[in-house]
């Protein structure tokens, strides 16, 4: 499967942030940014940049393993990846049942 486009984490968030950027396919800008499995010590200052310069366009939702306060919708902590890794399994689960 071909991506629709390729950015690097700090390329994209510059993109995010603009209210009148057209968006990856050219079809209008974003409404909603999933981040999973970058740094973490990144993640979280690029959550800060869109939190503070794309709030009124953009939400933000994380699921990795640690809670990230600059997002509007992050996973708690999960102190073993046992743990983790079973709520993203039960996540699919329950998406691929269309609940």
């Amino acid at each position: 499967m071909k991506p629709d486009s390729v950015y690097d984490a700090v390329e994209i968030v510059n993109a995010l942030k603009d209210p009148d950027w057209r968006g990856v396919r050219k079809e209008g800008n974003h409404d909603l940014v999933l981040f999973f499995g970058i740094r973490s010590d990144l993640e979280e200052q690029c959550l800060s940049v869109l939190k503070h310069f794309a709030f009124t366009h953009l939400k933000t939702m994380t699921f990795d393993k640690y809670y990230f306060p600059n997002a509007n919708y992050s996973l708690p902590n999960f102190r073993k990846d046992k743990q983790w890794k079973a709520f993203l399994e039960s996540l699919i689960d329950d998406l691929k049942k269309g609940g």
